[in-house]
Parts: structure tokens; C-alpha cells; sequence
């Protein structure tokens, strides 16, 4: 069945490069220059969950954050309803800082806020603190984390595949997660573990659109007739496979959007961040690894067409052939040596 949609691909891989390393290049700008907003789980400090009631309701957070202010209190930010009066509180400690300073600390924000609230209560419902050795150990590992997925999504897809489909494929997840990563910055999300689940989600999520187009294009090639055209190619598979990526992006966005709409806190920041990196993710998908793909066609190791080549039945060489003419002649100089003997033994038996 022909497809009613044609997507040029390869003749909009110089547009689609270009926005890409816009991209890119503002997020690592954005990550260098501003830096991470970094949460508790990766700078060492103390996290309290607090409940401020004044006169049967919860307090606003602007004469929470007033009250706290003397403290230097980093962040101050509601969770839940807005007059539901529970506060997530976040203070940095120093380096060398114990629980003893942390539950000092804990006392000292309870005792202020119960003093800037006299006809309310001040409840403490979570208190965590982070040692600046646990927290730069977290990190250290979440780093690894990604690095480890990148590295067998590499080797995964080079045994699957063939190595440029590998290099294209770690490229476009590359680019993916840079984008993900400017969008955190830019909207100050705190930079925690559910930062880094976020961003597993989305390189298992577009590495899957990549693998469809990307083995589609596989099939087409072996498919072809003579010298493949891989452009043709290449803008067959990604318009043939279109409709399976954009409908997949849709629905999971439908689901992800109403949490959007109706969450806060830290599920806020790692639902906004999925679905700017679904987005990202099916573009790249779709536009940047199949481009980047045709680029590396004819450079050696990276050349797509050996898969079709693989595939298909080897021709021997000169030296080969006349190695196998030469073990035939062999063989049947050897058939004939003793072919004689078996027709004078057949000449016996018949004169008997």
C-alpha cells in the first residue's frame, strides 16, 4: 500500500541541523552560565515539609516567606492547594554539618514560624537532611547511570544493527537529553533523583521511535533492487513509520498532560519534563537520526548498505573460484583413477 504521506527528511537535514545545534548549543550555554538549580539530593542541606494553620486555615506563603526571611530560608514553596497551608522549606547547611545542626536548624524554623504565627500551629511533617557526602556521591552515581544506559544502548544497537546506525541513534538521544536538560534550567525545576528518572524515561522512550524507523529503513535496503537510493529510502521509512510514532507521542501526551494541569511540586517538574522531552524526542527521532543516518552513508564502517549486503548471498572471488575448480578437477581425477578397476571386476562377475 502506498503512503499517502511524504515526508522529505533528507532534504530538510540541513534546516533540521541547524535547529538542532540552536538548540543544543543554547541548552549547554543555559547549563554552563545559570547552572542546575540542584535539590536536596544532590547539594547537601535540610528539606522540611511543614503545615502552617493560622485561624483554622493554612497561612499564606507570602507572610511565610516574610517570616522566615531572617533565617535565610532558600526556598519556600506550597504543596498541594494553595490555601491547604502545607509549605516544602529548603535551607543549605555547611559542608561539614551533623544531624545535631540539622535538628538545631529544624528547631529554629519551627520556634520562628510559631512566633510570626501566635493564633496558628506549626506542624513538622518531613524533615530530611543530606550530608555533603551522600549528596555528591548521589550524583557521582546518577552520572554514572546515564552514562552506563548510553554506553549499552550503543553496544545494543551496534550488534542489532550495524555502527552507524549506533553513532546516529547515541547522537540523536545526545541531543535529546541536552534539549531536556535547557528546559530544566530555564524553568528552575530542582535538579534531583526525579530529575535523572526523567530523563532514563526519555531516552528508553525516543531510543523506541528511533529503533522503528531505524529498522525499517534495514528492511528497505535488503528489499532494494540493485544500488539502493538511500534517500528515497530513508524518506520511505520515516513516512511509512509517521503515523506509528505520531500516534504513540499523542497518546502518551494525553496522559501526561491532566497531571500537567493538576500537579505541583516535584510531579509537576517531572511531568513537564516528559513531556518536553516526548516532543524532543519523537523530532529527533523522526528528523535527526534517519538525516544523520543518510550523512554517513558511504564512510566505511558507517555505511548502511552493508547490512544489505549481509543479508544477501556472498560472491566468491577470482582465487576463490579457482580454488574450487581446481578441488572439483581433483575429485574427479580421483573418480576416474579408480573407475577401471570397478568396470573390470563388473566385466569378471558377468563372463562367471
Amino acid at each position: 500500500m502506498k503512503n499517502k504521506i511524504n515526508i522529505p527528511v533528507v532534504r530538510l537535514r540541513k534546516f533540521s541541523f541547524i535547529l538542532s545545534s540552536v538548540l543544543v548549543l543554547a541548552a549547554v550555554i543555559l547549563i554552563i552560565v545559570p547552572g542546575f538549580n540542584r535539590g536536596i539530593d544532590f547539594e547537601s542541606g535540610l528539606a522540611l515539609t511543614v503545615e502552617v494553620k493560622e485561624g483554622g486555615t493554612g497561612a499564606p506563603i507570602a507572610d511565610v516567606r516574610f517570616a522566615l526571611k531572617k533565617i535565610n530560608v532558600t526556598r519556600v514553596q506550597s504543596v498541594g492547594s494553595a490555601d491547604g497551608g502545607v509549605f516544602q522549606l529548603r535551607m543549605g547547611l555547611r559542608k561539614d554539618a551533623t544531624d545535631t545542626l540539622a535538628k538545631e536548624t529544624e528547631a529554629l524554623v519551627t520556634s520562628t514560624l510559631a512566633s510570626a504565627f501566635e493564633c496558628g500551629s506549626v506542624k513538622v511533617l518531613e524533615s530530611n537532611f543530606i550530608g555533603a557526602k551522600f549528596s555528591s556521591s548521589l550524583l557521582r552515581n546518577s552520572l554514572l547511570a546515564v552514562a552506563v544506559a548510553v554506553v549499552l544502548i550503543l553496544l545494543y544497537v551496534w550488534m542489532r544493527f550495524e555502527l552507524g546506525y549506533a553513532l546516529c541513534a547515541v547522537i540523536a538521544l545526545v541531543h535529546d537529553v541536552l534539549c531536556m536538560l535547557g528546559f530544566i534550567v530555564i524553568a528552575r525545576f530542582e535538579v534531583s533523583s526525579t530529575t535523572i528518572a526523567s530523563v532514563l524515561t526519555i531516552i528508553g522512550y525516543s531510543l523506541n521511535n528511533t529503533i522503528v524507523i531505524m529498522d525499517r529503513i534495514r528492511d528497505y535496503l535488503r528489499a532494494e533492487e540493485g544500488e539502493p537510493d538511500l534517500q528515497v529510502i530513508v524518506d520511505r521509512s520515516v513516512s511509512a513509520s509517521f503515523s506509528r510514532t505520531t500516534i504513540s507521542s499523542v497518546t502518551t501526551l494525553l496522559a501526561i498532560i491532566p497531571l500537567c494541569i493538576f500537579s505541583s511540586g516535584d510531579i509537576y517538574a517531572f511531568v513537564m519534563s516528559l513531556l518536553v522531552g516526548i516532543v524532543i524526542g519523537t523530532y529527533s527521532s523522526n528528523f535527526i537520526a534517519p538525516a544523520l543516518l543518510y550523512c554517513f552513508d558511504g564512510r566505511g564502517v558507517l555505511d548502511p548498505r552493508r547490512l544489505k549486503e549481509r543479508s544477501e548471498k556472498k560472491v566468491p572471488t577470482d582465487e576463490e573460484e579457482a580454488a574450487y575448480l581446481l578441488e572439483d578437477e581433483v575429485i574427479k581425477a580421483r573418480a576416474m583413477k579408480f573407475q577401471p578397476a570397478k568396470k573390470k571386476g563388473r566385466e569378471k562377475d558377468d563372463a562367471d
